[in-house]
């Protein structure tokens, strides 16, 4: 599935792809441009070449040894807004058509068929994301024998992403670099209030700000997301169940006198800052001063972070992008 399912190009000058690369040295193997997640993923799968389309044939992947080809009829590119990718493959040999998607484990599990999704499989996926794993989930269909496959070139989007069979979650960790520490501890004797923007999951972009020394190693941290009913509700990072109402200055107030630290993820972001410009000026203090991560943020959400000219030049580093994240 990680094979096919990805947004490589083939870099001009590369070595000859019809070479078996299990005969290389890695110096001779394909070079290829995209997500670095992708690049590295592919990097990582032993044996494995991709070759771009040409008038005569459809792009695809290869294994040598054990004589795999995998047509990429169609690739569905991945966008921020939907938090997926999705391809659909052909079996050479077989001529067994499927549809393989990857993404968040939200949004993948928002395509699946019910039945084929472990009941714990958010709260798993959290667990890991607290634990500084980026979580992936991959989810596939078999289309039925005898589908054409031209006519799948007219199926919109959502067609071809629907009733999916989730597969599993795929982990992976980044480190920092070893001067991160040290770099963001300079900018705060700097009176620069670090600020991260990031499209990860917040847990995720929790860990990385305390292993970074972003937030101090025992401050209480709120987790800001919007709930069914479209309200914002902050709740704890390490217990679920209890809430922290914005609304109550008493509780608030209580909470900052700790040390809290707060991160919003962008659908609570966008709520909260629309309640700022619709006049409730507390909100938008609060967003200003008080907000330190901006998780599952897009890229035209960025420019607006923070909502307002803050006194001390925030620094906003996306983790995965910045010079200080090892990738």
């Amino acid at each position: 599935m990680i094979a096919t399912c990805h947004q490589l190009a083939v870099l001009p000058g590369s070595r000859d792809l019809d070479l078996d690369l299990d005969s290389l040295d890695s110096s001779a193997a394909p070079r290829y441009s995209g997500p670095a997640i992708d690049v590295k993923l592919f990097a990582a799968l032993r044996g494995w070449r991709y070759e771009e389309a040409t008038f005569a044939k459809p792009a695809r992947v290869l294994h040598a040894a054990s004589h795999t080809e995998l047509e990429l009829l169609r690739r569905c590119e991945f966008e921020h807004a939907l938090q997926r990718m999705s391809v659909v493959t052909r079996d050479a040999a077989t001529s067994t058509l499927s549809i393989v998607s990857k993404g968040s484990v939200e949004a993948i599990s928002a395509v699946c068929e019910p039945d084929s999704l472990p009941k714990d499989v958010l709260d798993v996926a959290k667990d890991y994301a607290r634990n500084g794993c980026y979580v992936l989930a991959l989810a596939q269909r078999a289309l039925p024998p005898g589908t054409d496959a031209s006519a799948l070139t007219a199926l919109s989007r959502a067609q071809l992403e629907s009733r999916l069979r989730f597969a599993g979650l795929l982990l992976l960790r980044n480190e920092l670099k070893e001067d991160s520490r040290a770099a963001i501890l300079a900018l705060k004797r700097g009176r620069i209030r670090p600020l991260m923007v990031t499209g990860d999951n917040i847990f995720t972009a929790f860990y990385i700000a305390r292993a970074c020394a972003m937030l101090a190693p025992t401050a209480p941290c709120w987790v800001g997301d919007l709930e069914h009913g479209g309200a914002v509700v902050f709740r704890s990072l390490t217990d679920h169940a209890k809430a922290l109402p914005l609304d109550d200055r008493v509780a608030l107030s209580a909470a900052l006198s700790l040390g809290a630290e707060f991160g919003v993820t962008s659908a609570a972001y966008e709520r909260l800052r629309e309640r700022a410009e619709q006049g409730e000026g507390a909100l938008q203090h609060f967003l200003t001063e008080r907000v330190r991560i901006f998780a599952r943020m897009k890229p035209l959400q960025v420019p607006s972070v923070p909502p307002v000219p803050h006194p001390l030049s925030p620094l906003m580093c996306c983790p995965r992008k910045s010079k200080w994240w090892r990738t």
